[in-house]
């Protein structure tokens, strides 16, 4: 999150999250999305079973600066080629 100056991340992991892994990310607190209203864990830990088991989302908030952002820091990389 340092090195990408992220206000929020998601870690998918295969395993169920250990107790330390827990306490760390809720360590982190918690995001206000002051124009959703709306707190968020800064840190999310989802496993892959909740996500294809549970059909579990990611709590993320997609306004439009978050989709603002990403335009950017697309439009800033080049895409390499495959072949």
């Amino acid at each position: 999150m340092a090195r990408e100056d992220a206000t929020l991340a998601v870690l998918i992991t295969l395993e169920e999250p250990s107790g330390p892994m827990v306490k760390e990310a809720k360590a982190a607190g918690q995001y206000l999305h002051e124009t959703m209203g709306h707190n968020y864990d800064r840190i999310s830990i989802v496993t892959v079973r909740e996500i294809v088991e549970d059909g579990k989302r990611l709590e993320i908030p997609m306004s439009l600066e978050v989709v603002k952002a990403a335009q950017k820091a697309a439009a800033q990389e080049e895409q390499m080629e495959l072949l």
